[in-house]
């Protein structure tokens, strides 16, 4: 629809949804005039949109004819150059490096003792210095090979100092507990932070036989202060017969 301004001249173009309508005297729904402002000189009249002239078509076109199909001959078709093959994802080169960093991973934890199979009922492992010898032949000596030991770089030690006391009782139910009881020192002119705890309990060979942190329960300690921790280890192993406990940084390796 169609509006002109009577003032200036300017025309607008209005949807029909945005008109409002009214039903005439013969039920038939038309245009109901309202108020408008110009945009340009700012005239306010009432309006009613002008009707869109109808558009008179021309003389309709011919029947188009039916396509002809042209079948290609000989020359044509070989001329025709095959697809190009579609390309195949390889997705065994990420497999290999996958599998390659779980092993190296798993390698790593066991050399720092982070992986542990004696605490899911596994015999232990542990990577140290070796002899692999050969198999022999017979009149062929062939010599031993020495491997070398996997060893992670450890943060720098602690100037802290720890005391601890350990008290073994039995439980009615025939298990035991080792309570032990700590205390940390700081000898030094500054304050400085505090490690975790290593506790590892050990046979009578002096064998690792389960290894685990806890944190000191503070982030530092004052020059010259103490700090005071307890802990328990409730069903150790049978054949443990001693706890060590230590001051570990956070370093490769260690958590």
């Amino acid at each position: 629809m169609l509006l002109s301004c009577p003032n200036c001249g300017v025309r607008y173009e209005v949807p029909d949804a945005d008109w409002p309508r009214e039903t005439t005297a013969s039920g038939e729904l038309a245009l109901k005039p309202r108020k408008v402002r110009c945009k340009i000189c700012q005239e306010i009249w009432v309006a009613t949109p002008e009707p869109e002239p109808v558009l008179e078509l021309g003389d309709p076109l011919p029947p188009q004819p039916p396509e002809e199909t042209v079948e290609a001959g000989p020359a044509e078709a070989a001329e025709e150059r095959p697809s190009a093959p579609r390309r195949r994802h390889r997705w065994w080169p990420w497999i290999v490096a996958i599998l390659l960093f779980l092993l190296a991973a798993v390698l790593i934890a066991l050399a720092t003792n982070r992986l542990q199979p004696e605490r899911y009922g596994l015999p232990g492992f542990r990577l140290e210095m070796s002899n692999l010898a050969l198999p022999t032949l017979p009149g062929i000596r062939l010599p031993s090979v020495r491997l070398p030991v996997l060893r992670v770089p450890e943060g720098p030690a602690s100037p802290l100092r720890l005391e601890h006391e350990v008290v073994k009782r039995s439980l009615p139910d025939g298990g035991a507990v080792w309570e032990v009881s700590g205390t940390i020192h700081n000898p030094t002119f500054n304050r400085v932070p505090v490690p975790p705890v290593e506790l590892t309990l050990l046979d009578q060979q002096g064998e690792v036989l389960v290894r685990w942190t806890m944190p000191a329960g503070i982030p530092s300690i004052a020059a010259g202060g103490t700090h005071m921790f307890e802990t328990s280890a409730v069903n150790p192993p049978d054949k443990a017969t001693d706890i060590r406990l230590a001051l570990r940084p956070p370093g490769p390796g260690r958590r």
